[in-house]
């Protein structure tokens, strides 16, 4: 018999609940326990599976098939481990207790750690029984193991680096939510997906490796996270893990562990731990230079860095916001595997969201946005690299108040990973001005947030913002060239950002300048000017290697 939603639906109560359990009509003939509901099935999402014969399923008009991996689940008994199997947990401190709540399986010389998601099974890792070798099913969704100990009233939980892991902190402590990524240091793909379920803990204790790449992927976990709400392991010398803490010190020493997180420190209080390492690395290397974006003689006036600000002005029609494109799009595109992956929130108020993609597309194909030029194909690949670099605010929907905004872009870093943020332009922003504020106090504070959610963040804020009224000369016809100190309501643009661009467009000639005014710290660049030409078909910027500056 083939289950169908049609039919389990039969069995749902009036008024369900997200998630019930019912008897198996495939297996429920045959057993002896009548009571037993044993069809476990997640009503919002139309899922479904049973713990007792292994049928699941899914109703194929509502989900993906990617999404939910059917294959036959072995009976979770821990007597399907074989005996060394069984003794290799037992030398690593895990109890058939435990192996049993985890419904740890084998077969073919593999062990099998399920992953289960609202009591559905919907990825195994495998791992080989005769050397270290791990896979995942292939193509199923990736989620946190053990995603189902989190629930809306779990206040601390406890993330590790592997399963074995989880499972040594289940042994010295029943009572904590502890889950382990998928797939060790390598991605964190698996918490957008497990995202809804974590994001109310209060507390997260890190207990991943302390190796280099362990305390590498700590730091970035962290950091969407949310550090002021994180705190991590400190490990016996000669141990790099929770596990190896069990093995070779016992489970007191785990739960002295577990018991003492070292907390990450407080906001705007600097300890040793956090500048040591960086000031050592500045003085065997040198400064961090920065991502220049191959814009010819403006990579040698400025290159970026995350945890600073740079704001971009110029008169109306000069090519601030499109430069501002070239700029994040070559980011976006950069592949050294060494500097950090560059993703981007992005807050466009004067273009429509599928109006700001389409210019998007055009400068990453160096083609007309046209059917005559671009195939089916090359935008199927352009939009796929778009959407993972960028993220769009709806404008419409979402609180535009600065509050909202990085509250936002805060669940963006936790969801996304996003490396920037693009405000374009600030004046659209819902001002919160209190009665009796003067606009320059009040962009003062605008400013300050921004900054400090940078800093904090570890986020590029680009900050477009218009210029007071700007004259015409009189000879040329040209708007004058403005300054950071131009624009409107606040001198502030200038003394707090740390970069400050202008673009000016020769409306007779086309050509474009950019003028680098101000660069806070000199490994990042120096104030100049950069030429360029302007394809108005592509809607790229080329440098002016004829007049470069």
């Amino acid at each position: 018999m083939q289950l169908n939603w049609e039919e389990i639906s039969k069995q749902l109560p009036t008024t369900p609940k997200q998630q019930v359990k019912l008897r198996c009509p495939v297996c429920d003939g045959i057993r002896s326990d009548k009571k037993d509901r044993s069809l476990s099935v997640n009503v919002k999402d139309k899922v479904w599976n049973c713990f007792y014969c292994g049928e699941n399923g899914y109703d194929t008009n509502d989900v993906k098939k990617k999404d939910i991996p059917t294959f036959v689940m072995i009976k979770s008994h821990a007597d399907n481990l074989s005996k060394e199997t069984l003794k290799w947990f037992k030398d690593r401190g895990i109890s058939s207790d435990t192996i049993n709540q985890f419904k740890i399986q084998e077969k073919n010389n593999e062990i099998h750690f399920n992953y289960y998601e609202d009591d559905i099974l919907v990825n195994i890792k495998y791992r080989s029984t005769k050397e270290k070798k791990f896979r995942l099913y292939p193509n199923a969704k990736l989620i946190a193991y053990n995603i189902d100990s989190v629930n809306e009233e779990t206040e601390t939980l406890v993330i590790t680096e592997g399963e074995i892991d989880a499972l040594t902190v289940y042994e010295a402590d029943s009572s904590l939510a502890v889950i382990s990524v998928p797939n060790g240091a390598n991605g964190l793909d698996w918490v957008d997906a497990s995202y809804d379920k974590i994001k109310n803990v209060d507390r997260y204790i890190l207990a991943l490796d302390g190796d280099s790449k362990g305390q590498e992927y700590q730091k970035e976990l962290s950091r969407r996270l949310g550090r002021h709400k994180c705190s991590y392991l400190s490990y016996p010398k000669g141990t790099k893990d929770i596990n190896e803490v069990m093995v070779s010190h016992g489970i007191d020493s785990v739960l002295e562990c577990i018991s003492n997180p070292v907390d990450y420190p407080i906001v705007g209080i600097y300890e040793k731990s956090d500048w040591k390492n960086n000031l050592w690395d500045i003085f065997v290397n040198g400064y961090d230079k920065g991502d220049t974006v191959g814009l010819g003689h403006f990579d040698n006036l400025l290159s970026f860095s995350t945890g600073q600000m740079t704001v971009i002005s110029g008169v109306p029609s000069s090519g601030k916001s499109e430069f501002l494109d070239q700029i994040v799009l070559n980011l976006a595109m950069k592949k050294d595997v060494n500097k950090k992956e560059w993703k981007f929130g992005v807050i466009s108020f004067e273009n429509p969201v599928h109006l700001h993609i389409s210019k998007l597309v055009k400068k990453y194909l160096h083609k007309p946005f046209d059917k005559q030029y671009i195939h089916e194909e090359e935008i199927v690949d352009a939009v796929n690299f778009i959407d993972s670099k960028f993220k769009f605010f709806n404008v419409s929907e979402a609180d535009m108040t600065i509050e909202g905004i990085l509250d936002t872009s805060k669940e963006l870093v936790a969801r996304y990973g996003i490396t920037s943020l693009v405000i374009d332009p600030y004046n659209y922003i819902e001002s919160k001005m209190e009665k009796g504020q003067s606009e320059t106090n009040y962009i003062s504070d605008v400013l300050t947030q921004v900054l400090n959610f940078a800093k904090e963040y570890s986020v590029h804020v680009f900050f477009v913002a218009h210029p007071t009224k700007i004259q015409k000369d009189e000879t040329t016809g040209n708007f004058k060239l403005p300054s950071l100190y131009s624009i409107s309501g606040s001198a502030n643009w200038y003394n707090k950002t740390d970069n400050g661009i202008i673009v000016w467009r020769n409306f007779q000639t086309d050509e474009i300048e950019v003028h680098v005014q101000k660069v806070r710290f000199a490994w990042n660049g120096k104030v100049g000017l950069a030429r360029f030409k302007y394809n108005k078909e592509t809607g790229e910027f080329k440098a002016d290697y004829l007049n470069p500056c």
